[in-house]
């Protein structure tokens, strides 16, 4: 049986630019973090080794390493993460684009752009189109045959908010008078939310009996549109 999936008519070039943006965006993720510690721990530490104060280094390290954990969450979530979205989004769209390029017309898509950025393609011959990271974002196109299995998958998150109601009395009627005591406290109440975030698993093989391959496809909280997907890459083969 004919084997053909990263050559000139099943796979692109390389997409440089989204490979370069990843590679790009991960180390940054990386340094930020070691950069923001070695600035809020590393003086502290030396200046008072320097001074040949172990016990003052120990306790201003410890300090300074908790500041640069809450820096880093802060840098995290204000500038690192809707970055990574921004340029993650972007990469997205220009493998749409790729991938809408081929010879063979295109009956499907979806893109993706959380964690790393993908997208995939059901052509009009059955065939699925995919360039993510696992394929350097190259266009890869596997026959129904090609494919091992195909399931949705989900993660279940509960997150629980509390909320306190107080109560302050400075007086009041008593056996013992008017006014005879004061009460603080009050209740709390607690509320647990249940987030189901879904996501496709496809999982391929490029040669029979060789390594399966696997990509993951984020559908966030629209498990249906995975399942839909899901069954429609499944009949591939019955369709083609």
């Amino acid at each position: 049986m004919e084997t053909v999936l990263v050559s000139e008519e099943a796979a692109g070039r390389p997409h440089d630019t989204v490979l370069d943006c990843v590679q790009k965006t991960e180390k940054m993720k990386e340094m930020v973090p070691l950069a923001i510690i070695a600035i809020c721990v590393l003086p502290a530490v030396l200046g008072n080794l320097i001074h040949f104060q172990l016990v003052g280094a120990l306790l201003n390290g410890f300090v300074c390493f908790l500041v640069a954990g809450l820096l880093i969450r802060v840098v995290n979530k204000f500038f690192i993460s809707p970055y990574q979205t921004f340029r993650y989004k972007g990469a997205a769209e220009r493998l749409a684009r790729d991938i809408q390029a081929g010879n063979q017309p295109i009956v499907q898509k979806r893109i993706w752009w959380q964690d790393t950025p993908g997208a995939l393609a059901i052509t009009r011959q059955g065939q699925l189109a995919i360039m993510d990271h696992n394929t350097r974002y190259q266009r890869l196109c596997l026959r129904p045959d090609q494919i091992v299995a195909v399931g949705v998958e989900r993660e279940v998150t509960h997150v629980t908010d509390t909320r306190h109601g107080g109560r302050f009395t400075i007086g009041g009627l008593s056996r013992g008078g008017l006014f005879g005591g004061y009460t603080f406290g009050g209740r709390s109440r607690s509320t647990t939310r249940t987030i189901e975030t879904a996501f496709l698993e496809i999982q391929y093989q490029l040669d029979r009996n060789g390594v399966t391959y696997i990509t993951v496809v984020p559908f966030g909280t629209t498990r249906r549109d995975a399942e839909a997907l899901c069954t429609t890459i499944k009949r591939l083969g019955q369709t083609a």
